[in-house]
């Protein structure tokens, strides 16, 4: 398999065509290639000369940050609704704090008014609070970057403006940077359309437009790039794909649909791909049925029968003496044993923990504090 891609195809995708025109090709200034000149021979020097390219710079980041197993992530609040998460970030377990595109949404409807609402707007995910407290090991800010109706004018413009660059890839003053952007292709109606593909970026143009501007010194080299996959719909090979085009980090949808994750997980395992990224498998923390009818919708797995066998199995709620402290027993356990079926996965570096609602937030807590969430992390 082809892990890095020919620079050659790359540099045209960025400089020509869908990438723009003379708008893109005024970004070719001597400031980035000399960077990139100087980047290739720092290379060169530490892989001894032995003609072996030496791991890139984020590359190497990347290993670091996945060095503990399982690593686990954090989904942050934006929007009206940032912070409330604070205390799970400031618990040190979270090694990398993720940021989406949209905001905080707990309902199907809400979720789509969100996205249509947004379509085309900045992310809001562009503020990032300061840490209330140092952790033992470094943590990273990702930040997603949605194609949705955007033109590649405006995502480009994004990718500079989170990884904290101008437009000739040089820093700006007192700005903030994001460690690592997630590209994912979004869920606006629009992008359903007959034909809408045709003319519509996705995540796979992304992670190559992102990859080449990185190669051309618009993007920091340290800035690591990572994209999802939904194992309960799209087959191995999308996974294969995203590698090819740059992905270091892949998150995946929640294992909801056991069988077909697990399945997915198995060949990407037999595959070695998951020897070529790290996956990191999603985690909701379910506190109700409706909260899981709402991630099964997200996913896309509702209308299937693997879906209604999960919702009927999931712990009802019913009246009676105790009956409010037995669900939410009940309801502790099937997240615990979510945790535990997940981590036994093969190929699985860690996990994105996403809890969206204030009860999530609590189980959330409990599980650090009881090792149910693993986490070799904690408090100095």
């Amino acid at each position: 398999m082809q892990h890095v891609l020919e620079a050659m195809p790359r540099l045209a995708l960025y400089s020509s065509g869908r990438a723009g025109g003379p708008a893109a090709r005024s970004l070719h200034q001597a400031a980035p290639r000399r960077r990139l000149a100087s980047s290739a021979a720092a290379a060169a020097a530490a892989g001894g000369g032995s003609g072996v390219p030496a791991p890139g710079e984020a590359a190497k980041r990347v290993e670091s940050l996945f060095a503990m197993h399982p690593t686990l992530t954090l989904e942050r609040a934006v929007g009206d609704k940032h912070g409330i998460d604070q205390n799970l970030w400031d618990s040190c377990h979270f090694r990398a704090e993720i940021y989406p595109d949209l905001p905080l949404a707990t309902t199907w409807r809400d979720l789509l008014r969100r996205t249509v609402q947004t379509a085309g707007r900045d992310s809001e995910a562009g503020w990032v609070g300061p840490a209330a407290q140092a952790c033992p090991a470094e943590r990273w800010t990702v930040r997603t970057v949605a194609a949705q109706l955007r033109s590649r004018d405006q995502l480009r413009a994004m990718m500079l403006s989170a990884a904290g660059v101008d437009a000739s890839g040089d820093p700006k003053p007192g700005g903030s940077s994001a460690d690592a952007l997630l590209f994912v292709s979004g869920s606006h109606p629009a992008r359903h359309l007959p034909g809408a593909t045709k003319w519509l970026q996705s995540s796979f143009d992304l992670l190559l437009l992102a990859s080449a501007m990185r190669e051309e010194g618009y993007l920091p080299p340290s800035l690591s790039l990572w994209a999802v996959e939904n194992p309960m719909l799209s087959p191995v090979s999308r996974l294969d794909k995203k590698i090819e085009n740059g992905a270091e980090v892949i998150i995946t949808q929640p294992p909801l649909l056991w069988n077909r994750t697990a399945l997915w997980f198995e060949q990407a395992d037999k595959q070695r791909l998951s020897q070529n990224v790290k996956v990191v498998l999603g985690l909701p923390i379910v506190p109700s049925v409706g909260n899981l009818e709402f991630w099964l919708r997200l996913c896309g797995v509702r209308n299937t029968a693997e879906a209604d066998a999960l919702l009927r199995g999931f712990p009802q709620a019913s009246s009676g003496e105790g009956s409010k402290q037995y669900h939410a027993a009940a309801v502790r356990r099937w997240n615990a044993d979510l945790i535990r079926k997940s981590l036994e996965l093969p190929g699985v570096a860690g996990l994105h923990v996403m809890p969206l609602t204030k009860s999530a937030r609590q189980m959330t807590a409990e599980f650090l504090a009881e090792g149910t969430l693993p986490s070799a992390l904690g408090p100095i």
